[in-house]
């Protein structure tokens, strides 16, 4: 049953360690995009960056159930491990619930990816561009200012030019907005994404499986121990009880005699009495025959 629990602890531990390691890359990544963009932090507080809200109260709740998950595993807490179970659970329905979401609004996933392209940063938007060959989230328009371009690298296609953006001529840009080419990549990528969920939430399920065994081989240990300790405190009570008692019959007088009364020629045998002595005669009266030790005659009781 130990050698089951610590193969389950070490399982638990490495998955809490893995959701422990995503929540704080969520978290951080917020931070860093939010540190490098001077303008995400005046949008963030006016509430317009869902995504970003989004990303940092997944990655915390991710945080806390890999912490909660790794306390319970080291310390082989049953508490620990139930409140573990109860997290995953409650992130599997938000999980749920988002594919839901996105399924019965499928119309507005532009609208979506339009407010997840404003909360990105500079850095990040560049590599999208580069790696979907794109330029902007509509098209060049996002960097045309006062009636000049001011682009990234990442906004030439350098397969038709090796100019540098300062002196790019507009003909060599990516023509198409990157909010189309997502969209795109995100359609033509469907059965990545939902194999990705599929196996996502089958480690979910085999995580909270696996703690529920080990809280169940846990109770099941703690049980067998507070019985082993009743026996022992039980076991001990009785000696302790025995030696009392011996103690109490070494002190006691003459043990006692169960014989009746009434059987005399046995207690005279025992007390050096003459089996014919009579003790129960009564002065005028003679004794009867049985107590006189001799036997009646035949006929006597018919006189």
């Amino acid at each position: 049953m130990a050698a089951k629990v610590g193969c389950m602890k070490y399982l638990l531990i490495f998955v809490n360690s893995l959701l422990w390691v995503i929540g704080i890359g969520a978290i951080a990544y917020v931070a860093w995009a939010m540190a490098t963009t001077g303008s995400i932090l005046t949008s963030f507080m006016s509430g317009s960056l869902v995504f970003t809200y989004t990303l940092i109260a997944l990655g915390v709740l991710i945080f806390i159930i890999g912490t909660v998950g790794c306390i319970g595993a080291l310390k082989e807490s049953t508490c620990s491990i139930k409140w573990f179970i109860g997290l995953l659970i409650v992130l599997i329905f938000l999980e749920v619930g988002a594919v839901m979401y996105v399924y019965i609004e499928k119309d507005k996933i532009s609208t979506f990816i339009a407010s997840i392209w404003n909360g990105l940063n500079q850095e990040t938007k560049n590599l999208v561009q580069r790696d979907l060959k794109c330029c902007g989230f509509n098209g060049t328009e996002e960097y045309n200012s006062n009636g000049q371009l001011n682009v990234d690298s990442s906004c030439v296609n350098t397969t038709s030019s090796t100019t540098t953006p300062s002196s790019v001529d507009p003909s060599q840009l990516y023509k198409t907005g990157c909010g189309e080419n997502i969209l795109q990549w995100l359609n033509n990528n469907r059965v990545v994404w939902a194999c990705i969920l599929g196996v996502l939430g089958l480690l979910e399920l085999a995580a909270i499986m696996a703690a529920s065994n080990v809280a169940a081989t846990l109770h099941v240990m703690q049980k067998v121990n507070v019985s082993s300790e009743r026996v022992t405190s039980a076991t001990t009570s009785t000696t302790d009880g025995t030696e009392l008692s011996e103690l109490d019959s070494d002190d006691s007088e003459e043990p006692w005699d169960p014989s009746p009364a009434w059987n005399t020629r046995s207690n005279n045998k025992k007390k050096g009495v003459a089996p014919h002595s009579n003790q129960f005669s009564v002065p005028g009266h003679s004794p009867p025959p049985y107590f006189s030790g001799k036997r009646p005659p035949p006929n006597a009781h018919r006189n």
